[in-house]
């Protein structure tokens, strides 16, 4: 994740609406995170609440994913980052 999100935000001043996107996902999972931690979850707390919280915005996060590899010149930056 922190891979793709490097490439994310070096694409902002290319695409900025499409890279905006994908940067507000990233900050939602962050701040799921962050609030596991802050709740001093056990293992299998975490793992239920990122089932229940952080899942469906990793898919939403990899269908915006593929759609834009497949819409994007895959040598741009958006392209990168979405390979």
């Amino acid at each position: 994740m922190a891979h793709t999100h490097r490439y994310v935000e070096k694409a902002l001043p290319y695409d900025k609406i499409q890279a905006e996107y994908a940067m507000a996902m990233f900050q939602k999972l962050y701040f799921l995170e962050r609030e596991a931690r802050e709740q001093c979850m056990t293992p299998e707390e975490r793992r239920a609440f990122r089932l229940d919280e952080s899942l469906p915005l990793v898919n939403e996060l990899g269908k915006w994913m593929v759609k834009t590899h497949k819409s994007t010149n895959p040598k741009s930056p958006l392209g990168t980052a979405a390979a």
